[in-house]
């Protein structure tokens, strides 16, 4: 029932933008306002209960009534652009906050309330930078262009083996920084170059156990070696697992539907789900291993149960050995 609820505050937030008969926000930004100003409830942050939070109308048509637009770039002291750094504002008068991010170019562009803000810009590879009093002006356009010094970079090796042989194609990467990651070689060796600072590390290996610790990177570098587990796979034990994911809807609708850690969404019973669970082509169980899945939409089969219509998803799993689960 949350659509509704939506479309109402977005057609809201086009008529507040229509006061001078001009249509200024986009997509994304009404989309920003939105959830620039939801109320967070249950678990701190985005959560399955309550998505990104509780909409604040009021809050939200607030914001747009008395909009300004902030733009700018971020650069190095070499003036390359930074992407993907992120800038966090705080209004000083009435608290309100916003985030974004800059683009391949090191842009941003936001909308926010009239006043004074502090800007705090961050970025893993780079010195934070504040900007203090910066004014947005209603109805106008600011910009705000910010140098960052890049911070001292340190050598992280590592090896990943499977007992006293090396595992070679594993992928490498820090939950902490997500665009950073690497392949183990041949010998079962990676690198990387990161800042100092402490930072979870992750390891995936097909036909091995997810793997993941905590490292502390020092101005010195730092190693690790990971000693990754075969994964042995038991048919009839995934069958008992998968045997949860019943789907129960009234048909054709978004479906979201959590079993432990997997996430699947249909947007139309008649068209084909690609990857299952998440955007990666298999997802880690609580038992840290992980399974590559093939569904298709086409495969639901609907029982009717008279009060209730039930979906049933076939699966097969994508390292079965010819072994399916149904």
């Amino acid at each position: 029932m949350a659509a509704p609820h939506v479309a109402g505050l977005v057609a809201l937030l086009v008529s507040a933008d229509l006061q001078d008969d001009v249509r200024d926000f986009t997509v994304d930004e009404i989309e920003q306002i939105i959830l620039s100003t939801v109320t967070d409830a249950g678990v701190f942050g985005p959560d399955y209960l309550y998505g990104e939070g509780i909409m604040n109308a009021f809050a939200a048509v607030r914001w747009a009534l008395t909009a300004g637009e902030l733009t700018g770039v971020v650069r190095g002291t070499d003036s390359t652009p930074i992407a993907a750094a992120t800038i966090h504002g705080v209004n000083l008068d009435t608290g309100d906050v916003f985030t974004n991010t800059t683009d391949s170019q090191g842009f941003f562009s936001l909308s926010a309330p009239a006043g004074k803000y502090n800007l705090t810009v961050s970025h893993p590879y780079f010195e934070t930078k504040t900007v203090v009093d910066q004014r947005v002006i209603a109805g106008a356009l600011t910009t705000v262009n910010v140098p960052m010094a890049s911070k001292t970079l340190a050598l992280f090796m590592g090896q990943v083996r499977n007992g006293d042989q090396p595992v070679a194609g594993a992928r490498i990467y820090f939950k902490d920084l997500l665009t950073l990651e690497a392949t183990s070689d041949a010998d079962g060796y990676f690198n990387f170059n990161l800042p100092p600072g402490t930072y979870t590390l992750a390891v995936e290996a097909h036909g091995y156990k997810y793997a993941e610790r905590s490292v502390t990177v020092t101005a010195q570098g730092a190693g690790v070696t990971f000693s990754l587990v075969p994964r042995a796979f038991d048919p009839a034990r995934q069958c008992r697992r998968l045997s949860r994911l019943v789907l129960w809807l009234a048909c054709p609708s978004l479906l979201r539907v959590g079993a432990e850690r997997a996430r699947l969404s249909l947007r139309s019973l008649g068209h084909p789900v690609h990857q299952f669970p998440g955007s990666a082509a298999d997802d880690r169980w609580n038992d840290g291993e992980r399974h590559p899945l093939a569904v298709h939409a086409s495969a639901l089969r609907c029982c009717d149960l008279g009060t209730q219509r039930v979906w049933l998803l076939p699966v097969q799993l994508g390292q079965s050995d010819g072994h399916q689960c149904r």
